[in-house]
């Protein structure tokens, strides 16, 4: 890497607003699974990352299309939204089936990257382009070798995932009848919960790493500051779901409280009637 050389970066794409939001979402998710899988909070911080996909998945093909996508740009967006595309390949429930469809757009246009797009767009006036893995590495010979194949693995396993959890719930719901214990619901819940705490703690900091590794080696410049719109937007919304999230939680702990409260004073109540 030469210090010496430097290039602008795409501050609409991945300035430090947009970044630190997505960074927010992660971090909501990892509130949404403290204790337990809240399904319409969760349903809203999935349609909020959806949201974000498309718009990024809208903004890169018109960027693409307009000839202003660079190749370190489009490996810093993979970075950036490794978390997101990756959720529905662990769970398959509501996660899958509300972002799989989006998740595998992405994922066949990173593939589509690594196979056409690194020859095809243009590069910056460095000698060389910079990625992440576990070091720096310039994006040409074994490091675009490697991405051709975790890129084309991660979409099969995005499609298949997303047919699987279809499949599943399409069961479900044809049951007649069915029902679910309490603590059953109580047990799957928290299952669910520590999935997507080993799954986030996981992915997002590696997708920390990545993405300001990537940034930092290209030596661009203009990303460090949110100095526009179009950063704010995605740093409010991250920074409204944490808070939104955490309040969820703050009523929910709340509630448990109240309910366990009750339930004590029925026992006791219970436990004094038959004492008479």
């Amino acid at each position: 890497m030469s210090d010496t050389c430097r290039s602008d970066g795409n501050t609409d794409l991945y300035g430090l607003g947009n970044r630190l939001g997505i960074y927010f979402q992660m971090i909501a998710f990892i509130i949404a699974g403290r204790r337990g899988v809240m399904v319409e909070p969760l349903g809203a911080l999935i349609s909020s990352i959806n949201v974000s996909l498309l718009a990024t998945f809208i903004a890169v093909v018109k960027a693409i299309a307009n000839g202003t996508m660079r190749t370190v740009d489009m490996v810093i967006i993979d970075s950036l939204i490794f978390t997101q595309v990756n959720l529905p390949l662990f769970s398959f429930d509501l996660i899958t089936l509300l972002m799989s469809p989006l998740a595998f757009g992405m994922q066949t246009l990173v593939a589509w990257f690594w196979f056409v797009g690194l020859d095809k767009l243009p590069r910056t006036d460095c000698p060389d382009d910079y990625g992440f893995f576990f070091s720096e590495a310039s994006l040409y010979g074994w490091f675009s070798t490697l991405w051709k194949v975790l890129s084309v693995g991660l979409a099969i396993l995005t499609g298949i995932a997303f047919l699987a959890a279809y499949s599943l719930m399409a069961k479900m719901t044809c049951r007649s009848g069915y029902t679910e214990d309490e603590s059953v619901t109580e047990r799957r819940e928290k299952a669910e919960s520590r999935k997507f705490k080993e799954l986030v703690f996981l992915l997002f900091p590696f997708t920390i790493i990545m993405t300001e590794c990537t940034v930092a080696w290209n030596n661009l410049d203009g990303v460090y500051s949110v100095g526009s719109v179009s950063q704010l937007i995605p740093l409010i919304l991250g920074i409204g779901l944490v808070a939104y999230m955490s309040l969820c939680h703050t009523q929910l702990d709340e509630a448990r409280h109240r309910l366990e409260r009750s339930q004590q004073i029925q026992r006791e109540l219970h436990s004094r009637y038959y004492e008479q």
